[in-house]
């Protein structure tokens, strides 16, 4: 690309890079050639030779152009990378649009297939009830020396937090109550589990998280009562404020306006329809294989993510705060370390510490 081009072309082509980052990651054996060059198979004629797949569609910026271009030197395919996007990845073409011209200061609807999550009419603070968690104890109502309340107790969960947990003595038990046969009858080796109900956003239960709170194997168990994603804290998130989502319940009552993903992907439905207004905090673990390819993969879908400092040896939202953190400090660091798009690749190569 030609250094000298004008501002405005360096624009275009800055709005249009991340969209090629993001399209690569449905086209089989992308990969990145350096500068403004990537290949791939062709998504048109396949590009197979011989039985073997081949790389020969390129994506890549012309000498003084201002925008990218595709071309397959199999079968000859050739259009401008934001044609190919409409035709191939239509609801990644609504999203470019609406980037652009947003940034462009002009307005546009944004379009999406994904219906919206609807927001109930209902006061935040209340303490919601199911007929499933009928039999089980809230932690509120035990005494502090019970040991399910000791547990939380070593988590910083203290006081009107309590409400958002219940116990069982018999977790088998209990979730053959509401899920016939879910375990084999006879029972054996049942225990007590602390109990985290997961709401949608109509205050229904649809799922729950059964936890050890002693050296039990499994840590815990996640229980789904009906289809879709299993998403904590959709009860108690305001929509029309910027939203937060982490890998654990427990971390997210620590943070204003956070879900978790309690084992679900990211970039499940439920997520994807928050896109525009969410930042994934991934666990703190640079030196991960299995976290550093989850937040590789979420950056080129176009989420923001937050990377933070080295500096900061604590794993996540819970061992901030039984660190000496306040809530406050946590949410200025999160909002000092969140990136997205072209910065967020840069942000990330440094972070990582895997090969």
């Amino acid at each position: 690309m030609h250094p000298y081009l004008p501002l405005y072309y360096w624009f275009m082509i800055y709005i249009e890079l991340p969209f090629v980052s993001r399209a690569g990651v449905y086209l089989e054996n992308f990969t990145h050639k350096g500068g403004y060059l990537w290949a791939a198979s062709c998504p048109i004629c396949g590009d197979i030779s011989k039985g073997r797949k081949k790389k020969r569609f390129y994506i890549y910026a012309p000498a003084n152009s201002t925008s990218f271009n595709v071309r397959c030197h199999h079968c000859g395919y050739s259009t401008s990378f934001v044609s190919f996007l409409k035709t191939k990845f239509p609801e990644l073409y609504k999203e470019y649009v609406f980037e652009k011209y947003n940034k462009e200061g002009t307005p546009v609807k944004s379009k999406t297939s994904l219906k919206p999550i609807a927001i109930p009419n209902k006061q935040k603070e209340e303490l919601l009830t199911d007929s499933f968690l009928d039999g089980l104890k809230c932690c509120l109502d035990l005494p502090s020396d019970h040991p399910v309340v000791k547990y939380l107790a070593k988590r910083a969960i203290t006081g009107p937090m309590l409400k958002h947990f219940y116990y069982t003595m018999k977790f088998k038990k209990y979730t053959n109550s509401i899920i016939k046969n879910k375990f084999p009858e006879p029972l054996k080796e049942d225990h007590p589990r602390l109990i985290i109900p997961f709401f949608n956003s109509h205050g229904k239960m649809t799922a729950f998280q059964a936890r050890a709170f002693d050296d039990t194997a499994p840590k815990y168990y996640t229980i789904k009562l009906e289809e879709g994603d299993r998403i904590y804290g959709l009860d108690r998130v305001d929509f029309s404020k910027p939203i937060f989502a982490v890998e654990g319940p427990i971390d997210s009552l620590f943070l204003d306006n956070c879900i978790a993903v309690c084992g679900s992907s990211f970039d499940c439905d439920t997520l994807r329809k928050l896109k525009t207004n969410i930042t994934l905090i991934f666990d703190n673990e640079p030196r991960s294989k299995e976290i550093c390819k989850s937040i590789d993969k979420h950056i080129l879908l176009g989420y923001k993510v937050c990377l933070l400092p080295h500096s900061i040896k604590t794993k996540d939202i819970n061992e901030h705060i039984l660190s000496g953190m306040t809530k406050q400090q946590i949410h200025k660091l999160i909002e000092e370390n969140t990136y997205q798009g072209a910065e967020a690749r840069l942000r990330f190569s440094a972070w990582k510490l895997v090969i």
